[in-house]
């Protein structure tokens, strides 16, 4: 006997189930949107949803998309006198903890409490602590550098902009963040979808930065910036 589902596979065109299956899945994604950012990122980093082979904060924290910058990092902390860093999203630390931090005090930050318990219960030392934050409107500790990586382009216009004036608010010295080189132009998007993001181009309109640290996907740099020197809106 044929099954329901074997049936409707033999009997409707695969470029149909295929686009059924798309529109389903950004159907549930926006139900997740609407339940609010803690909710949404909670579920992805719950479902896998970003599909990391070895992270659960997804494809950029596996360790073979991070070779560049974890071996820069370090090199660049020394460089600007670093000696105290937030992290934020810091995800499941997962690349991170890879990182020479030596004589760096650093603050894991993330929006997702459940990876936040773990972190600390796994990572946890004097020196290296993890804190349930929301970059958009939670205090942020004064710190020589908040590290943002591979979170802007998941944002809102509105999001963005919350979470830099919150960044500026903090009286911190440097930021080093993701911007993708790309001509734009930039388009607005729910928080939690995802477009490539260039933080030289309106709206954002950032100076050139101090260093900029290509990363494996080639479009992908991190760049680094004083955080007075990022204009507001």
């Amino acid at each position: 006997m044929v099954s329901f589902t074997s049936w409707i596979r033999s009997a409707v065109p695969s470029s149909l189930i295929a686009r059924m299956t798309t529109l389903r899945s950004h159907w549930r994604r926006m139900r997740e949107i609407r339940k609010g950012p803690e909710h949404m990122f909670t579920h992805i980093y719950r479902t896998n949803a970003w599909r990391g082979a070895e992270s659960l904060s997804g494809k950029g924290s596996d360790l073979h998309n991070t070779v560049n910058i974890r071996s820069v990092l370090p090199e660049i902390l020394a460089e600007l006198g670093v000696r105290s860093m937030l992290d934020a999203p810091c995800g499941d630390f997962h690349w991170m903890q890879h990182v020479d931090l030596e004589g760096v005090t650093y603050i894991g930050g993330d929006i997702v409490a459940p990876l936040v318990v773990e972190n600390q219960r796994r990572f946890g030392r004097p020196g290296r602590e993890f804190r349930h934050l929301d970059i958009t409107k939670d205090d942020i500790p004064k710190v020589d550098l908040i590290f943002c990586r591979d979170c802007l382009f998941h944002l809102s216009f509105a999001d963005i902009d919350a979470a830099l004036r919150n960044f500026r608010r903090s009286g911190s010295t440097y930021f080093m963040t993701t911007t993708l080189d790309f001509s734009g132009p930039n388009v607005d998007i729910p928080t939690g979808e995802f477009r490539p993001l260039s933080l030289l181009i309106a709206p954002f309109r950032f100076p050139p930065p101090l260093r900029l640290v290509r990363e494996e996907e080639s479009a992908k740099h991190m760049g680094v910036w004083r955080l007075e020197d990022i204009p507001g809106r």
